[in-house]
């Protein structure tokens, strides 16, 4: 990056029960926000190296930082991992001098999970300490639990030597064993961990999120996606179209859908093709959403 603004980096490792890092951008004034990224599955603090929003956002005094709060970047199933999010959030608060009550968070895949759920909790009151954020973004999330252990069931079914089976029976194990059984046999442990549920009254816990201004991201290709025999069942759109959907029914006229098309693409896996990405953001874009709901 140029040096518009000091472009401080701090990477941290947490103390006593908790283990997070985090690289954080400082702009040259004092930061008057804070916007939280939380990587993928196996993402790093490395995540927003070659991205432009953590200047964009240092040229409007917004500090922005990306965390890995637990292991590998994924969890936010339990309320450990969710403590241990808090942790960092106030050791990052704290170190920045941010006001804290002028957060956004946001994260890709499963750190869109944990975006959601922050927000969630920390509306609820269940979260010792938490911020309730101003805003929340989430790119291409599983906010259902139940949903995504049944569509990777589906794709564990047809058997298949795609590149996504392995990842299927990997995904369902962890799933099985953290919340103790299938969605049939524990339904309320899912319902409890889950960002959304689609059939529960007002989406289950996404009822808190009523008055947050929320934006997510999908891009459902699904003639790419049925290569990988995968569809609607298996696509984390599901989740984040039934979200908006059910999030303006009860009255959020900030809850935004963006849907895209041919703009996903991994660096971290080669740059192949792969709809579920981050690219798909149009960062300046989200910089100017991301500054408009800090301004209210």
């Amino acid at each position: 990056m140029d040096q518009t603004y000091s472009n401080v980096v701090t990477e941290t490792s947490g103390t006593g029960p908790f283990h997070y890092r985090y690289r954080a951008y400082l702009p040259d004034a004092p930061a008057q926000a804070l916007v939280i990224y939380l990587p993928q599955y196996g993402g790093t603090i490395d995540a927003w190296k070659d991205s432009c929003l953590p200047q964009r956002l240092a040229n409007s005094s917004i500090a922005s930082l990306v965390g890995l709060p637990v292991v590998e970047g994924t969890g936010y199933m339990d309320e450990s991992s969710l403590q241990a999010l808090q942790a960092m959030l106030t050791d990052s608060v704290e170190r920045i001098k941010c006001p804290p009550d002028r957060l956004v968070v946001g994260g890709f895949s499963a750190g869109g999970v944990g975006a959601v759920r922050y927000g969630e909790v920390a509306v609820q009151g269940s979260l010792s300490g938490a911020f309730r954020p101003r805003a929340i973004f989430a790119v291409d999330p599983p906010l259902d639990l139940r949903r995504w252990y049944l569509g990777l069931q589906l794709i564990v079914r047809r058997n298949q030597p795609t590149p996504l089976l392995d990842e299927a029976r990997q995904v369902i194990q962890v799933l099985h064993d953290t919340l103790g059984g299938t969605p049939d046999e524990v339904p309320d442990a899912y319902a409890r961990a889950s960002a959304v549920s689609a059939f529960a009254d007002q989406g289950g816990n996404l009822k808190f999120l009523r008055d947050t201004p929320i934006r997510m991201y999908a891009e459902p290709q699904l003639h790419f996606w049925m290569y990988y025999t995968a569809d609607l069942y298996t696509l984390n759109t599901l989740d984040v179209n039934f979200a908006i959907n059910e999030l303006r029914a009860m009255g959020n006229r900030q809850a935004e859908l963006i849907l895209t098309s041919g703009k996903g693409y991994r660096p971290d896996l080669g740059g192949m093709r792969m709809p579920h990405a981050w690219s798909i953001v149009d960062e300046l874009d989200l910089a100017d959403w991301i500054e408009q709901k800090l301004e209210k």
